[in-house]
């Protein structure tokens, strides 16, 4: 078994984008030219499952805790403007810092902080995806995250439910 072989195999069902990338990456015919139908088969799978890996911008990486509605919407601007979107950049991604409280979440509600995001997360979600981004948000598993926010751990479900407006505290 080639080493092509033995990552379609070991990841049969799996899904990683990273890895369906290289997969796709891979080389179909083996050295001899034979390529039967399940080879074929296997490999037009792996193709449509992502072409490149999901690529973003976080903003933990440039501005750690400090970030705010200006911050994203600027960074918005700068992907499509430098045409990041346009080579497959496709998420924007609130880390560590936009929610309202530092501290354990069995004593606070997990909210954004108004002062950073005055119009709210849900305004800043349209707006990124009136640039054809897509916005993620960062919790951590635990009753603070990283930076000592109030974090999901424990409300994993109820968190996943909120949406933007949902969660909105102005």
């Amino acid at each position: 078994m080639d080493r092509r072989e033995f990552l379609r195999r070991s990841v049969a069902g799996l899904a990683f984008p990273g890895v369906s990338a290289i997969l796709a990456s891979c080389d179909p015919a083996p050295p001899d030219g034979n390529v039967d139908a399940a080879q074929r088969t296997s490999t037009a799978d792996a193709r449509s499952l992502a072409p490149t890996p999901p690529m973003g911008w976080n903003s933990w990486n440039v501005y750690g805790p400090g970030i705010h509605e200006g911050r994203i919407l600027a960074t918005a601007d700068a992907m499509v403007d430098s045409g990041m979107r346009d080579a497959g950049w496709e998420y924007v991604l609130l880390d560590d810092g936009w929610q309202r409280v530092r501290g354990p979440r069995f004593l606070h509600d997990l909210e954004h902080d108004p002062d950073k995001f005055p119009r709210g997360i849900g305004f800043l979600a349209d707006s990124v995806h009136e640039h054809g981004l897509k916005l993620g948000i960062y919790s951590g598993p635990g009753v603070e995250t990283c930076a000592g926010y109030t974090g999901s751990g424990g409300h994993e479900r109820e968190d996943a439910e909120l949406s933007p407006r949902g969660a909105s505290t102005t």
